[in-house]
């Protein structure tokens, strides 16, 4: 029963108390969690936030990923372009704008920016 309780998650990014409600009768989470990293499974996207591995058969959506990692934020710039075809060149960063502070995550799926927009109102 254990190898498919990641297959209820899906693609999308999860968070720790997840993992708690799947392996319920497993008493320290992080280890857990640690544990599935190891035998790569799950990936860690920051403290607390994990997706299944594409090794496990998941479909990774670098989008998807990009809006659960900081938000509120919305993939935009030369990786809104390139998606659409509007720019020849090939982007190695996901770019999204926010209104919070500007942050970078490097995580093992890439690099994700965020770049603060003034909202004016």
């Amino acid at each position: 029963m254990e190898k498919d309780s990641l297959n209820q998650v899906g693609s999308a990014p999860f968070q720790s108390s997840v993992l708690l409600s799947l392996f319920s009768g497993t008493k320290r989470i992080n280890d857990k969690a640690r544990r599935l990293e190891q035998e790569k499974r799950i990936i860690r996207l920051k403290k607390g936030l994990y997706v299944r591995s594409a090794d496990d058969g998941a479909t990774l959506s670098l989008p998807l990923i990009a809006n659960h990692l900081y938000g509120p934020s919305y993939v935009s710039m030369h990786t809104a372009l390139r998606h659409y075809g509007l720019i020849p060149e090939r982007v190695y960063e996901i770019q999204s704008l926010t209104i919070k502070h500007s942050r970078n995550f490097d995580t093992p799926l890439g690099l994700f920016s965020y770049h603060q927009c003034d909202v004016g109102y």
